[in-house]
């Protein structure tokens, strides 16, 4: 459903028109994607001049996992009606999503020169390239699309600092660099921060992976697995004593947990990984 509600934000750029049919159309998406496909084409069968329900069609024809007919739809829908200019960013989408990598950064390079989404267009590419292990491009566009994008996501800012490292694997600098702008962006973000932590251990930055771990900690109701992850960057410090105290701070606030949260599987997977770190540090 996301990837529809995706399609529909590109295609805020077309016609009012067109975008009152795929509206219609997309109503539809409740089930699995060859019954819509099969209702598209009766009314396509009426309506067989109408760009966007070829458009839509092709849609779920690459949901359902056919390029050909996807590819098909879509060069129907731009035969139909030239002005369609998101079409190369789902021409772009269906080559990615089929493995076709270079024809995907073919179709998002003649997006690009629309100036419509450049930020996503940015994006796209730097996937390919990275499917493509092409490194410093992927690290290129991703970086690229910064200021472009209109919204912030966690994704974002993981993903470039993955490039970065994937382009040079001693970069730590830039990658935190690109952590540091998350944390900026989104300073509740957990994901962010505890990609930050790991990051410092990974280059021995131990200072820094202890104050992520205290910042976060001091904000939080739920702080069971903080303290285990801030008991990992003491052990790795070779502090012993403190790893230990932490590791009991995540103990007892467990033990405070109502009943049912301790059950869970999350609960349960956590504390054995205290198990193993505290018998490491015996």
């Amino acid at each position: 459903m996301n990837k529809l509600v995706d399609m529909l934000k590109l295609l805020r750029y077309l016609l009012p028109s067109v975008i009152l049919c795929l509206c219609a159309n997309f109503v539809w998406a409740h089930g699995p994607a060859h019954e819509y496909i099969a209702r598209l084409t009766k009314k396509i069968e009426k309506e067989p001049e109408n760009a966007s329900l070829y458009l839509a069609r092709g849609g779920y024809f690459k949901e359902d996992g056919n390029f050909d007919k996807s590819f098909a739809d879509y060069h129907k829908a731009r035969a139909l009606d030239p002005s369609l200019v998101t079409l190369d960013f789902l021409l772009a989408e269906l080559f990615y999503d089929f493995e076709y990598y270079n024809s995907a950064i073919a179709a998002a390079n003649t997006f690009q020169r629309q100036n419509i989404n450049t930020a996503q267009c940015y994006l796209l590419k730097a996937k390919a390239f990275d499917k493509l292990f092409m490194a410093d491009s992927a690290e290129y566009y991703s970086e690229a699309a910064y200021p472009h994008l209109k919204k912030y996501n966690t994704s974002y800012f993981v993903g470039t600092k993955v490039y970065v490292l994937f382009a040079n694997k001693d970069n730590y600098k830039r990658a935190s660099y690109w952590l540091d702008e998350g944390k900026k962006r989104m300073p509740h973000d957990l994901v962010i921060q505890e990609e930050y932590v790991h990051l410092a251990i990974k280059f021995e930055d131990y200072d820094k992976a202890i104050a992520l771990c205290e910042e976060k900690i001091g904000s939080l109701k739920r702080k069971e697995y903080w303290y285990h992850l801030l008991a990992g960057a003491y052990s790795k410090a070779g502090n012993k004593q403190a790893a230990v105290q932490n590791l009991k701070l995540a103990e007892s606030a467990i033990n405070k947990l109502p009943r049912h949260h301790k059950s869970t599987s999350y609960i349960i997977n956590l504390k054995k990984n205290i198990l193993i770190l505290q018998e490491q540090l015996n």
